[in-house]
């Protein structure tokens, strides 16, 4: 019964967003998340910096992130059937306490992409960022919730080093450093 629960919402999850994950439909971009690279294994990076996240467009946000999310799952290579997500906390500010973009999150992660994410590294998260960690506990299971870790920039390009290659660090480490300059 719970099984045929969970794939009832996602197949009605992507039926909604029929137009978006077809690419009939181009999303209303609303902040810089994206694929950014692949590790060497075949799981893409999917790569965001709140920096460049301003006050978002909630349905707008919900088009984004499938688009995100499928071209994530288009991007798996070889044996690979998860994807990394980096989130750079650089830039983070009062504005991203508001937990209403947490919900088409939460709603993304929790069927049609479920089981898809391999971690969730924060760089760089101020103590502040501690209310949307705990708001994000809420929104999320305990199983994906567990999959969060928090990193600096300096320990996150040695970590994806180590889990996805020197190509792939070096493509997080010109990223983050952009972010940083501007």
């Amino acid at each position: 019964l719970a099984a045929a629960k969970i794939l009832a919402e996602a197949l009605q999850w992507r039926e909604n967003h029929r137009e978006v994950l077809s690419g009939s439909k181009v999303p209303t971009w609303q902040n810089d998340f994206r694929v950014l690279t692949r590790t060497e294994s075949g799981h893409p990076i999917l790569y965001t910096c709140f920096r460049h996240i301003p006050h978002p467009n909630l349905h707008h946000l919900a088009e984004h992130y499938a688009a995100v999310f499928e071209a994530g799952v288009r991007s798996l290579c070889g044996d690979a059937d998860q994807f990394h997500i980096v989130a750079d906390c650089y830039g983070f500010a009062r504005r991203h306490l508001d937990p209403r973009p947490l919900a088409p999150f939460a709603a993304t992660i929790k069927q049609p992409y479920r089981d898809r994410i391999r971690s969730v590294v924060l760089v760089d998260a101020p103590f502040a960022f501690n209310a949307l960690y705990v708001m994000m506990s809420k929104f999320t299971s305990p199983k994906t919730f567990g999959k969060i870790i928090f990193r600096s920039a300096e320990e996150t390009v040695s970590h994806f080093l180590d889990v996805g290659g020197a190509e792939t660090s070096e493509a997080l480490a010109r990223e983050i450093a952009a972010s940083r300059r501007g």
